[in-house]
């Protein structure tokens, strides 16, 4: 139906309108087929793919020099697949992975992680990503500074700060080893519960200096107000 209308919205909108509608009926497809792949799990290759291929079409009708802001979640723009509890690497690849195979080093990643504080989720009375046991009510949860051998446990400073990982794995030296191996990290998301705080079931496994570029540290967090 829109495209039938192609001329049309073009001879009144100009194509940039077209262009954006078409996307936007391109997103809603790929919804669908995330719905019909996983179900009630919004984790999938499908989403990492169309989240990807949106930033990448943003980016290009920007031109050579245009630059995009993408704020996501730690675990989608990682340059690299995040480590499970269970020692396995994540299922499929991440958005950042196809990011970087597109951009290279136009790709940069900013980590942000805090110690304690309190967050905004849906309590959840099952795993991270199954919809069914999620509640539709955001709450505050409040959190514990990290568990010792966590990354933010061992990063710990008493104001906020961001580390340029690049510059600080550039010459050899305690830190700049820490940077390279992989760590324990506790990941945050849209669905919770205080146990995922305190047990490996929330945390990833992440390289520093393989999955971002810059480590942005808080100390103590506030629950933003929805």
């Amino acid at each position: 139906m829109l495209a039938a209308r192609r001329d049309r919205i073009v001879a009144r909108r100009g194509d940039d309108t077209y262009e954006v509608a078409q996307r936007l009926v391109w997103l809603a497809e790929r919804r669908v087929d995330i719905a019909l792949v996983g179900g009630d799990n919004p984790v999938s290759h499908e989403r990492e793919v169309a989240m990807a291929e949106t930033v990448a079409w943003i980016r290009d009708r920007l031109g050579d020099d245009g630059r995009v802001l993408l704020h996501a979640h730690n675990g989608h723009v990682g340059r690299s697949r995040s480590r499970m509890p269970n020692g396995r690497l994540s299922h499929s690849p991440q958005m950042g992975e196809y990011l970087v195979a597109r951009l290279g080093s136009d790709y940069a990643v900013v980590y942000s992680t805090f110690d304690a504080g309190e967050f905004l989720a849906f309590y959840t009375r099952g795993w991270v990503g199954a919809e069914q046991f999620k509640t539709r009510l955001l709450r505050a949860f409040s959190v514990r500074p990290a568990p010792r051998g966590t990354l933010e446990a061992t990063l710990r400073a008493p104001a906020a700060y961001a580390l340029d990982v690049g510059e600080a794995t550039a010459a050899a030296g305690p830190l700049a080893d820490y940077l390279r191996a992989e760590h324990w990290s506790r990941t945050f998301t849209y669905a919770w519960r205080p146990s995922f705080a305190v047990f490996p079931v929330g945390w990833t496994g992440i390289a520093p200096a393989a999955d971002f570029d810059v480590l942005v540290y808080v100390p103590l967090a506030a629950a933003t107000r929805p």
